[in-house]
């Protein structure tokens, strides 16, 4: 390890803050051998410089090895063969040779090998992304990755480990816990109105990254309709049009009542978007200068842009049920026209059908998880600020800030999907909001349909998908997991200020305690009592100590910072 650190360009004759090298602490603690290595680095004996690796990297049936070669540079240096379980575990720390190393160095890997990390890593190798890879040979040095790397945003995070969730493999295996024990829930009913469903046994679960790390589960490629996850889109093209012009037509406050009930806000507007009154309303904003056709195609389109490009279908059978049970949208509908809350010149009846064909747009779960991971990033911005295959990529592009993860166009304004996610959060499950809030803590849209949609800020979506309904209109199988996701995983909004007893899947469980320990002494020594508290949200173990013993009232103790030791012991 330390002939590595040095060949990283680590510096043998940096001093700590007592005047001692790392030759010094070799000495003191009796390592012979690291001492003579670090005599001969920094003063050679011989006329010959120390040594610059060569490096391969080869994959074999049984396992992985990386070679690092003298290549005749220093004959007093013996080769060094070091063997890791999985050449990608090696990854995190290969970057800095990648990026930084003298260009003598040479790391070689395949293109299969290459691929085949990146699918563990949840990438699927038809990724678009990935076209660029086209260009390298099938076996090539990191000189050749950098090359096209430099300019490549996505293939810079490959090249220095840093996905969403490093351990993905670790995080997937966690889901099919999650979801077998959801799957022994069979209670609930299936929505009366829902022509489509063949089986109600269905259940499947996507996930989407913000990075595009996608998993799927069960069924689904199975395709159902939209139906009130489709006011997002809605919503969110009324935004894109009128701007904050929009809730002069429809408020934003949760109503605590069912969806289609005929009530409307104190001052007279239909509560939210969320609600039936609400959708109808914002279908009406929707490019009144086109014909319906037009503007069902428009939806569509942008359906299939925040779903990684992947067009949504039609299921014309569920939207001839919709319209003879429309009595009620109908009612809604002339409520507010009699309110005169409609834009001039509205045909109710023409807007109602629009609503009843955007219900019927049919996806699945693993495109619509793209649609909501596209919000992640900008919710997590706003909320410190200021406090199966359309569905997976759906919540993805909600959680990348309006950006599908998966092609990089921008399908909705970052001040769009902060309106979209800060309605999700209080009115996405009607009069369950509140609960959901508490309980869960992540925004999310329920769906007659069976679809439950979440959003986990600056991290992933999930879409569960499942027909039988609870007595709150929430798919019971996917309202279980993630109750179990977000009590397993430190992802409840509010994780983020308090010191929780959770799993944190975007550090590698396995080193992540000692890291937050580190910070912990580091931060405790330098008397930063904020960052303290920042570490301790995590869940760190308050009492952990570093390799020495040395805890974090130590470290404050020892250089005399009484504020963070007070905070520690108190």
């Amino acid at each position: 390890m330390v002939q590595f650190l040095c060949f990283c360009s680590g510096l043998p004759s940096q001093q700590d803050r007592f005047g001692n090298t790392p030759l010094d602490e070799a000495i003191r603690n009796h390592k012979t051998a690291v001492a003579d290595f670090l005599r001969e680095f920094v003063t050679p004996t011989s006329n010959v410089s120390p040594f610059i690796p060569i490096i391969a990297i080869e994959s074999h049936p049984s396992s992985e090895t990386i070679y690092i070669d003298k290549k005749d540079r220093n004959p007093s240096f013996d080769a060094i063969t070091i063997e890791v379980p999985n050449v990608k575990e090696y990854i995190g720390t290969m970057n800095q040779y990648f990026l930084s190393v003298n260009t003598s160095l040479s790391v070689k890997t395949s293109k299969t090998g290459l691929r085949k990390h990146l699918k563990d890593c949840g990438i699927s190798p038809d990724d678009m992304r990935l076209a660029v890879l086209n260009a390298l040979p099938s076996v090539f040095s990191e000189k050749d990755f950098v090359s096209i790397a430099e300019n490549n945003e996505f293939l810079r995070k490959i090249l220095e480990g840093k996905f969403t969730i490093p351990n993905f493999p670790a995080f997937t295996k966690q889901l099919d816990v999650f979801f077998e024990r959801a799957k022994k829930n069979t209670e609930g009913t299936v929505f009366s109105r829902l022509f489509s469903v063949v089986n109600v046994d269905l259940f499947g679960v996507s996930v989407c990254t913000l990075d595009g790390q996608s998993y799927s589960i069960g069924d689904t490629k199975v395709k159902f309709p939209i139906a009130n996850i489709s006011k997002i889109v809605s919503y969110a093209l009324a935004l894109e049009e009128h701007g904050q012009d929009v809730h002069k037509f429809v408020g934003c406050e949760p109503s605590g009542r069912n969806s289609n009930d005929l009530i409307l806000n104190s001052d007279g507007l239909p509560y939210n978007p969320l609600l039936d009154s609400g959708g109808i309303m914002c279908s009406s904003l929707i490019r009144r200068d086109l014909d319906i056709p037009d503007r069902f195609e428009l939806v569509v389109s942008t359906w299939a842009k925040a779903c990684g490009g992947k067009r949504p279908s039609f299921a014309n059978a569920n939207y001839l049920c919709e319209k003879d049970f429309a009595d009620r949208n109908y009612s809604l509908g002339h409520l507010m026209k009699a309110k005169h809350l409609f834009p001039p010149e509205t045909d109710i009846d023409h807007v109602v059908a629009l609503y009843c064909m955007f219900n019927s747009i049919e996806i699945t779960t693993e495109d619509l998880s793209i649609f909501a991971s596209m919000a992640l990033l900008i919710f997590f911005f706003f909320f410190f600020l200021f406090t199966f295959f359309f569905l997976l990529f759906f919540p993805g592009t909600l959680a990348n800030g309006g950006v599908c993860p998966l092609t990089g166009v921008r399908v909705f304004k970052p001040s769009t999907v902060r309106n979209v996610l800060s309605i999700m959060g209080s009115c996405g499950m009607y009069d369950y909001s509140g609960e959901w809030a508490f309980n869960v803590g992540v925004p999310a849209k329920t769906s007659s349909s069976g679809a439950l949609l979440i959003v986990v800020p600056s991290v992933t979506g999930i879409v569960a998908y499942s027909p039988r309904l609870d007595k709150y209109g929430v798919s019971a199988r996917g309202h279980d997991f993630c109750t179990q996701f977000t009590t397993t995983f430190a992802f409840h909004t509010n994780d983020k200020v308090v010191r929780v007893n959770r799993q944190n899947p975007q550090i590698y469980q396995s080193s992540h305690e000692e890291a937050h320990i580190a910070q912990l002494c580091f931060a405790s020594a330098k008397g930063d009592v904020l960052e303290l508290r920042r570490i301790l949200s995590h869940a760190v173990d308050i009492n952990g100590a570093d390799y020495d013993g040395r805890t974090a009232l130590h470290m404050a103790v020892a250089e005399n910072q009484a504020q963070a030791a007070q905070f520690l012991i108190l």
